[in-house]
């Protein structure tokens, strides 16, 4: 149901013709995306959704019926906004990169 509400169709791989943008099977979701800023995007779009039809309802087994509030659970799940983790990652990549003093091809594309 999620998927559904998203809008992903320019999105993603090309392969022959056809936007591959994710893949998903049992409780496994992979993403796909030529560009990096736009795979956050994705993952954010994904997150917002996912709050919205109660994901960590169903993740947790709490349904409506126990009057348990979704500010409780989000506490308990520990959900984090996407946009706030991949920053983080990216100035903590970032950083190491500039510590590192040899001249690395990770480096030599990042800068």
């Amino acid at each position: 149901m999620v998927f559904r509400n998203l809008e992903w169709k320019r999105n993603g791989l090309n392969f022959n013709g056809e936007n591959l943008n994710h893949l998903s099977f049992a409780n496994d979701i992979v993403v796909f995306s030529e560009n990096p800023d736009n795979l956050e995007d994705m993952f954010q779009q994904l997150s917002d959704e996912s709050s919205k039809n109660g994901i960590e309802r169903i993740v947790t087994g709490v349904t409506r019926r126990d009057k348990v509030r979704l500010q409780d659970i989000k506490q308990t799940t520990e959900f984090k906004n996407i946009h706030a983790v991949c920053k983080s990652l990216k100035w903590r990549w970032k950083g190491h990169m500039l510590r590192e003093e040899k001249e690395k091809r990770t480096r030599q594309i990042t800068e």
